[in-house]
């Protein structure tokens, strides 16, 4: 029986925000919003950003130095930022706050101190921070204040939205720099109708309404303006159609509940015009304009049906987000009707010949279609919120056959695992993998986990947090994907073991250049402690320029493809020890 595990929801004071963050956990489309932490480089503060993941469900990053803030604040998912400095003065404190403050002006800023009193507090805020919370607080308490002080922010700031209408030229304007562009153009469908029956005729009062309940829902870095025809224009610095889709959808689903209006409620539903422009080759004129034109085409015919939809301007977008919403309904199905089964490639000691693990592959088989390798549903996969669940399907299965590789007198191999983007930042990683290690009884010792190197490359002090904690639970973790010089961040992971970047060693018989480089590569993971595995290993010339560089094992089709777990045992000789040797390849019929 197929396994899920969710945490528990929060209360309702989280507010959209705090909504938006459980949707990672409810499997619906995620939310790539994030919690900046400064801190100190120490490891007494390391647990900040596990506990703050748990109190927020957004995905917390980490920095030392608050002149790294304004690069990671540009790119406009960052919801609030978290300020954690131990033993600070009065004064000290002041200008903490003051250089964060000036680093992202527009963002909710929250002080984790851990000293108390009414003088801090009022410190604080002078110098900019909306709250100072003390480190004892409890931790669901420290994430609903940094929840609550974002979404304060963007509540006010959608009252600056929407309080004048905007003319489009001065919106245009300040867009036509921005590419690629989506616009979205949402309306209030019957607008007339529900102003005279519930808002005594204010409909300007329905949109600024609307435009604070839709507000939280947009990264700090959206534009949002009410135009002349009471619309609400939504402006993002993206070309993805389906991240654009995505978000549509949320704002539908905001507008499910009634609004507040003048102290009436008033059920409404909206319907959303969308178009997305790239930067245009020749300057023929105001792009952004065609873009807008384009966008409210599209609200146009979706009003004449009156229901609460969006619609691409673009036919060959809007054929795309069908065939996504259709992949992942097929993808939820699947899950229910246990449709992913496990494939299993050995990873082979170049030395010995020994087998010391497999890797977990998943495969889809669908019904009257076929079996379909990872590559061909990853990505809908990723978009549609579904990793995490078919990942934690996936190590379920891949656990309960790793307990049946035991065998007396033999070392059982290993059970080799990939995390994906989405599962590596989920909030309930390490605890998920705990629950499931003790559900079915495998050693924590005999999983490997492996993380790609450009996740860990691109937030080192936020990956050796995520990687310290699992790696408390005993398990071995390997970079993999790896091709680059070994750096000091990663130097600092607790790893035990990388893999080489598949086709790093295509080549490498008769390429001295491809040969030296490999062979930097493993010396460098040698000098470092660990282990190294190169993929992609087809012929035995390769395997033995992998062993005499001193690489520990290899794994491809040398020695065998992915296979069903009712065909591993062709690994498994007669005194039941695990290992690898050449199987007779079929001889083609004539």
């Amino acid at each position: 029986m197929t396994m899920t595990w969710k945490t528990p929801s929060r209360g309702t004071g989280s507010g959209l925000i705090g909504k938006l963050a459980q949707a990672n956990i409810d499997e619906v489309a995620p939310v790539d919003d994030e919690v900046i932490v400064v801190r100190d480089d120490d490891p007494a503060s390391a647990p900040v950003r596990q506990r703050l993941t748990a109190g927020t469900l957004l995905r917390v990053r980490e920095v030392t130095r608050a002149e790294e803030l304004a690069a990671l604040t540009a790119g406009g998912r960052t919801r609030a930022v978290v300020l954690c400095r131990s033993g600070l003065s009065l004064g000290t404190l002041h200008d903490a706050v003051a250089v964060v403050r000036q680093a992202c002006p527009d963002t909710a800023l929250i002080v984790l101190d851990d000293q108390a009193g009414e003088a801090r507090h009022e410190v604080a805020r002078h110098a900019g921070a909306d709250g100072l919370i003390n480190l004892a607080q409890d931790w669901k308490v420290v994430g609903e204040a940094v929840l609550a002080a974002a979404e304060r922010r963007a509540r006010a700031r959608a009252v600056g939205d929407a309080i004048a209408s905007r003319s489009d030229t001065d919106l245009l304007g300040a867009l036509e720099g921005e590419w690629p562009l989506a616009l979205l153009v949402v309306a209030v469908n019957n607008l007339e109708t529900l102003a005279g029956r519930y808002a005594h005729g204010d409909r300007d009062a329905l949109i600024l309404s609307l435009a604070i309940r839709l507000r939280p829902l947009l990264r700090p870095s959206d534009t949002m303006a009410r135009t002349a025809d009471r619309s609400l224009v939504i402006a993002r610095n993206d070309g993805d159609e389906l991240a654009i889709a995505a978000l549509a959808d949320r704002l539908l689903r905001a507008c499910r509940e009634p609004l507040v209006v003048t102290e009436e409620s008033v059920p409404i539903t909206i319907a959303v015009g969308i178009a997305i422009g790239a930067r245009p080759a020749v300057a023929t004129g105001p792009a952004a304009a065609a873009v807008l034109e384009k966008a409210r085409a599209a609200l146009g015919r979706l009003r004449n049906r009156g229901r609460a939809a969006y619609e691409l301007a673009d036919a060959a977008l809007q054929a795309r987000v069908t065939a996504q919403r259709q992949t992942e309904i097929a993808l939820r199905h699947a899950i229910d009707e246990h449709e992913f089964r496990v494939f299993y490639q050995p990873v082979v000691e170049l030395q010995s010949r020994g087998l010391t693990s497999f890797e977990a592959l998943m495969r889809w088989q669908r019904p009257q279609v076929g079996l379909f390798d990872a590559a061909s549903f990853v990505e809908a996969a990723q978009r549609s919120g579904l990793m995490t669940r078919i990942g934690q399907t996936i190590l379920h299965e891949a656990a309960a056959e790793a307990l049946r590789w035991a065998s007396t007198g033999s070392t059982p191999p290993a059970l080799s695992v990939n995390l994906s983007q989405q599962e590596y930042l989920q909030p309930t990683l390490v605890a998920g993998v705990d629950r499931i290690l003790a559900e079915i009884g495998l050693p924590p010792g005999r999983l490997i986990l492996e993380v790609p190197l450009k996740l860990l490359e691109r937030d080192p002090l936020s990956a050796r947090s995520i990687l310290r904690d699992l790696a408390s639970l005993g398990l071995t973790l390997v970079a993999d994907d790896y091709d680059g010089e070994l750096t000091d961040d990663l130097r600092q992971l607790p790893l035990r073991m990388v893999k080489l970047r598949m086709g790093l060693l295509d080549g490498i018989e008769s390429n001295a250049e491809r040969r030296a480089r490999v062979a930097g590569i493993a010396a460098q993971v040698r000098a470092a402690g660990w282990l190294c595995v190169g993929k992609g290993v087809e012929t035995a010339a390769q395997a033995a320029i992998l062993r005499d560089l001193g690489c520990y094992g290899g794994q491809g089709f040398l020695f065998s493809g992915a296979r069903p777990a009712e065909e591993l045992d062709i690994f498994q000789n007669a005194a039941g020890v695990w290992a690898w040797a050449p199987q007779p390849r079929p001889v083609p019929e004539v």
